[in-house]
Parts: C-alpha cells; sequence; structure tokens
C-alpha cells in the first residue's frame, strides 16, 4: 500500500469568533479571495435568552460575515447582517445556504442575496441582496419579502441572471441583474405541478460558472420535489 504524507505547516491559520458556516470563497480579479459566511454558534454560548430551557444545545444563525484575504493577510470582518432574539422572534435567523447565494462577476462585483427573519422584519423572512467590491460593502439593501431558493448565473457574454423559486405561489422568477446593479423582474413561470412547495433547506442546484460548469446562454437546474421521492430537472433559456 502506498501512502503520502503531505506538509502543510506553511498553510496560514486563523481564527474566528465562534464557528462560521457554509463558506463561499470567491476569488477576485486581483487576486484577492472574499470569504463569505454566516455564524453559528450553541444558544448556550451567547449572552441570548434562550426560548426554551431544553434550546441551549441549538444553533443560532445571527450574523452574516465576510473577510478578504490576500498576499497572506485576512482582514477584520465586515459585518453584512446581524440579528438578536426579542418579543417576536425568539428564535430568529439569517441564511445564505440553501435560500442565497455568492457570486463574482466578470468585472469583479462579488454578489451576496441571503435571507433572514428577525423582530426587525415583524417575524417575516426577507430576501436582501449586498454587492462587495474592492473589500469593501458598496451596498445593501432590501430585496424582497418572503423566502425563496435564490440562485445567480451568467451568460456567454457575461450579463448576470438571478433565479428565485417563490415556495408560497409555486413559481420560477428570472431576473436581469443590470450594469447598475438593480434586479429587474425578467419573466416567470408557474410550478404548480412541479413539487416546488417542498423546496426549503436544500434549495435549488444550479450548472453555473461559480461552481465550474462553462459559461452557456442557458442553466440547468434541479431540485428535489414535495415527497423528497423525486427530482425535478429543468433547463432556462437566458437570453
Amino acid at each position: 500500500m502506498l501512502t503520502k504524507t503531505f506538509d502543510n505547516s506553511f498553510a496560514p491559520r486563523f481564527q474566528t469568533d465562534f464557528r462560521n458556516a457554509y463558506f463561499y470563497l470567491v476569488p477576485d480579479l486581483d487576486s484577492t479571495l472574499y470569504i463569505v459566511g454566516q455564524r453559528a454558534m450553541f444558544w448556550r454560548d451567547t449572552d441570548y435568552e434562550w426560548p426554551a430551557p431544553d434550546y441551549g444545545g441549538n444553533p443560532i444563525y445571527d450574523e452574516i460575515n465576510y473577510w478578504t484575504f490576500k498576499d497572506g493577510t485576512l482582514s477584520d470582518k465586515t459585518g453584512l447582517r446581524k440579528i438578536a432574539p426579542g418579543p417576536i422572534v425568539a428564535a430568529p435567523h439569517t441564511f445564505i445556504n440553501g435560500s442565497g447565494d455568492v457570486f463574482r462577476d466578470r468585472d469583479g462585483f462579488v454578489h451576496v442575496i441571503y435571507e433572514f427573519a428577525s423582530d426587525e422584519s415583524g417575524g417575516a423572512a426577507h430576501t436582501w441582496y449586498a454587492v462587495l467590491k474592492d473589500g469593501e460593502t458598496v451596498s445593501n439593501e432590501f430585496f424582497k419579502e418572503g423566502m425563496h431558493s435564490c440562485r445567480f448565473a451568467e451568460d456567454t457574454e457575461g450579463n448576470l441572471y438571478l433565479l428565485t423559486i417563490e415556495w408560497e405561489q409555486a413559481e420560477l422568477l428570472l431576473y436581469n441583474v443590470a450594469a447598475d446593479r438593480k434586479i429587474v423582474l425578467s419573466r416567470q413561470y408557474d410550478l404548480k405541478d412541479y413539487g416546488v412547495d417542498g423546496l426549503t433547506y436544500g434549495g435549488m442546484a444550479v450548472a453555473a460558472p461559480r461552481n465550474g460548469a462553462t459559461p452557456a446562454d442557458y442553466v440547468d437546474c434541479v431540485y428535489s420535489d414535495t415527497s423528497g421521492e423525486k427530482w425535478v430537472y429543468f433547463r432556462l433559456q437566458l437570453k
């Protein structure tokens, strides 16, 4: 049997406060690495009041942050969203995993779409859209109400698109992300016969350049239907 030992003693290691889960690692055009993640920690490790006596071991996702890494140096974290429990929402959350996405366009802008629910939103889940550039937050704005499975895609000319599945309305929406980073609805499709109401934590998977797919003028998408026993696949023409 052949074995090989790798020496990773040279690799830089950094400590963050608590656990930061669901990292997106996005390289910029100037060799800067963006690291976008959501903080996850046990209630018992916080100063928050627990929602129930037996809840202390459960996680709370209370922050979305990003760092930049360049020339061996990690920046301080920059917060995009920080929430805390309150009388309306005992267990708030902020997610970039199943319902959100992170994507770098050809001009070097990093697009972040994420969801949160807290007292600030009146207990409802809201979707927000942030843009990063040169290690700074260019914008961080409310996008729409509701929980969505959001994914970015890019065509052969570098045009950026946002796909969302509206769970309650059972619709697929295709948005154009304009050069000024405004999101404009382009088309919508009825998914009522395709089990979309079960699309929650896992979200929708897309074949996009960020995960190694060749840029194309269409995007291949798949999700698990309500029963959890079938896959729903479709190809969407972007332009």
